[in-house]
Formats: C-alpha cells, structure tokens, sequence
C-alpha cells in the first residue's frame, strides 16, 4: 500500500529535537493514527508521508516553519 490523500495511516515515532534529545515517543503505546490529506498532523510530517509504502521505516525533519 501506498499512502496518498484519504488513507487511513498509522506509525510509530520517536520526537528528538536538534540536539538528538528524545521529547516524545510511541513505544510501548498504540500507534498514532490520522487521515492522509485531512491537515490532522503538522505539514512538514503529512508530506513527507505521502507516496510512503507500508511497513517503511525513514527520518523526517520538518523544519519549524512546516510544524
């Protein structure tokens, strides 16, 4: 599957800022869910998201004026 407008998403993440600190983490919880395209995540994460497949592991760095 590959994520585009519409798809039922769900991930597990871990938040670090510049300086490699862990700020937020889904391990040992659900995976975060949201609808691709719905705005229901921040900008810079919603499109590196997209044409992602399924199961893929990656780094996204949303700069500040696309959080």
């Amino acid at each position: 599957m590959t994520i585009s407008n519409n798809s039922v998403v769900s991930f597990h993440y871990t938040l670090r800022n510049n300086e490699g600190e862990t700020l937020d983490s889904s391990s040992g919880r659900d995976a975060f869910a949201y609808i691709q395209g719905a705005h229901q995540i921040v900008p810079g994460l919603e499109q590196q998201m997209e044409g992602r497949k399924a199961g893929e592991k990656f780094t996204a760095v949303v700069p500040p004026d696309m959080g």
